[in-house]
């Protein structure tokens, strides 16, 4: 049983670099969002 558990772990794969650039717009739209979501909040209860 072990040595099947090693191969299963041993099996990741790497993630392929041609998703980056999907990944980091992503990553800044979601950002900017909520970035302008607390603003917004913030500037309304004040």
């Amino acid at each position: 049983m072990k040595n099947n558990s090693e191969t299963e772990s041993g099996k990741e794969k790497p993630v392929p670099l041609e998703d980056a650039p999907f990944t980091i717009m992503v990553f800044a739209i979601t950002s900017f969002t909520l970035i302008a979501f607390v603003l917004v909040i913030t500037l309304w209860v004040c």
